[in-house]
């Protein structure tokens, strides 16, 4: 959590918020492209399972990079990256 901490005081808005309904998936960080990003098909992107300082780490290195649609999702992340549209826990 200290990465993204450290980023939302540099580069990204970072906002936290109670439960997004996918709690089986329990940590979940939500990635929403830039507008650069959005204009080159970028889309928004789900990781969950973020319960390592190496997966939350690797959300603020590719934010910094430039994130969805700008720069390739690191490879430590495709495991974490979570289906939005599966059923929710309520």
């Amino acid at each position: 959590m200290a990465a993204l901490t450290e980023l939302a005081r540099a580069a990204a808005r970072v906002r936290v918020s109670g439960c997004l309904g996918h709690c089986d998936s329990s940590n979940n960080i939500v990635i929403i492209p830039s507008r650069q990003g959005r204009a080159a098909d970028g889309s928004v992107t789900w990781i969950g399972y973020a319960l390592s300082s190496e997966v939350t780490a690797a959300v603020a290195d590719w934010v910094r990079a430039g994130g969805p649609g700008v720069a390739a999702m690191p490879s430590v992340l495709s495991a974490h990256v979570v289906d939005r549209r599966a059923r929710a826990v309520r």
